[in-house]
């Protein structure tokens, strides 16, 4: 287990190496940056070359990069070079809400997958079975995006029922906060419950027709207790092993839920900076990003060497 940790924690920091040189290389390729993006349309090319000097981005990218590692080593992201505001402060200061929409998407995404794919499994074949395969199929085709622009037409603009934009803290108002986080959790929550319940469903479908179950029904087991102390601790394995997808989903469509409903998250940080080629905050927001990747699958990783025993004995 020592050796598995030692490996994983070495690809990690490959990944995230290769993450923030692939950042770098991806914003100089964009037209412009923070000079051009700071003085306008209108700057000269002396001005342009003036704040690029006072900028430092008219060093060699190479030079830039290692510097900027270098810092990152002892935890200095730098500062924007649109704000001069550290990066690290900046992605504090929006963290919280961030974190709030992911973790209560995937906390509904878990609820309601398993749900979903132990009643279709139950009764495969049947009708359940048929309604959960078709909405299943539907959002996982559905982009997220797109879901939140035509929840915001409905229940903001035209019902009314909801608030379309913002985000309200929790400690300054719980109903508000629950109720602006209704839409975002929802378009956000749909494509991973989906990714779930389809697991769970074909998991399950295999665990309720083995011998010990049909062994334990004929000796008078109930099958609720069943599916509670047996079906669903083996269904566990392979819905654990698919949280370093869904953590990925509910990542990138973070950015884009952020955006739709104006909340001040990470992910509207990030497109703040692209649009200012904001390359610290950039790299800074991605690495963490990646980081926070790279962190759920080792732990879904060790994880299923917990849940399965034989992978402790290989």
């Amino acid at each position: 287990m020592f050796r598995f940790i030692v490996t994983r924690l070495g690809s990690a920091v490959i990944v995230l190496l290769s993450v923030s040189v692939l950042v770098v290389l991806l914003v100089r390729l964009m037209p412009g940056d923070a000079a051009s993006a700071i003085l306008g349309d209108q700057a000269t090319p002396e001005s342009i070359a003036r704040v690029r000097a006072e900028l430092g981005i008219d060093r060699p990218v190479y030079s830039q990069y290692l510097d900027w590692l270098g810092a990152a080593l002892q935890g200095d992201l730098g500062r924007s070079l649109v704000t001069s505001v550290p990066v690290t402060e900046a992605i504090s200061d929006r963290l919280s809400v961030t974190v709030w929409l992911s973790v209560t998407s995937l906390v509904v995404a878990l609820v309601l997958g398993v749900a979903l794919g132990t009643a279709a499994a139950l009764r495969a074949g049947g009708r359940a079975d048929r309604i959960v395969s078709a909405g299943t199929a539907f959002a996982v085709a559905v982009p997220h995006f797109w879901l939140a622009l035509v929840m915001v037409l409905l229940f903001s603009l035209k019902l009314e029922w909801l608030p379309a934009t913002g985000y309200v803290a929790l400690g300054q108002d719980p109903a508000e906060w629950a109720r602006g986080l209704v839409m975002p959790v929802t378009a956000l929550a749909l494509g991973p419950t989906a990714i779930i319940a389809r697991q769970t469903r074909s998991t399950m479908v295999d665990i309720l027709q083995r011998d010990y179950i049909t062994a334990a029904q004929g000796r008078g087991i109930r099958l609720p207790r069943l599916i509670g102390k047996h079906a669903l601790k083996n269904a566990a394995i392979p819905i654990v092993t698919s949280l370093g997808l869904i953590a990925s989903v509910l990542v990138g469509g973070t950015v884009f839920i952020e955006l739709v409903f104006a909340m001040p998250g990470i992910g509207q940080l990030l497109i703040t900076a692209v649009q200012s080629r904001d390359l610290p905050v950039i790299q800074g927001v991605i690495t963490c990003v990646a980081a926070v990747v790279v962190l759920v699958n080792l732990l879904v990783d060790l994880s299923y060497g917990w849940l399965n025993p034989r992978t402790r004995t290989a």
